[in-house]
């Protein structure tokens, strides 16, 4: 299981990265405010005809592009075994699964209760992800 690294601490932001399948995650945070954003970081391709390293570019900064959590297994955040456990019995798997859900989905899972709700939320503030309250 990978678990997230801290790279870079600095006084008003810090920069975390967790190895996945196919590339890197990025989160900054900027310390005392609400902003963070997560990026995916490819892999580099070896060229066989330049033989030099590429990386697969978006639009936006040639290099890095949001990522959109469908490969990012739920076991990659550290979840309490409680945890991941009752998710995994409902073959809630990665954390596109999840944030499709709201609390109260989440809440009528068999034995999901609120530890195991803020240990959820605890792990998907750190990729800047909120769940939906639902309906009670």
């Amino acid at each position: 299981m990978s678990k997230w690294e801290t790279i870079n601490d600095q006084d008003n932001s810090f920069v975390q990265r967790l190895k996945i399948d196919g590339g890197w995650l990025y989160h900054l945070v900027v310390k005392h405010t609400d902003y963070a954003q997560t990026l995916f970081v490819p892999e580099p391709e070896k060229c066989s005809y330049h033989n030099e390293y590429l990386v697969k570019c978006c639009y936006t900064c040639q290099r890095a592009k949001p990522y959109n959590f469908d490969s990012v297994n739920l076991i990659d955040l550290g979840l309490l075994d409680r945890t991941y456990r009752c998710l995994l019995s409902e073959k809630i798997e990665t954390v596109n699964d999840v944030i499709k859900l709201t609390k109260w989905d989440l809440r009528k899972i068999t034995n999901f209760g609120p530890k195991s709700l803020r240990d959820l939320e605890q792990a998907l503030e750190k990729l800047g992800l909120k769940l939906e309250e639902g309906n009670v």
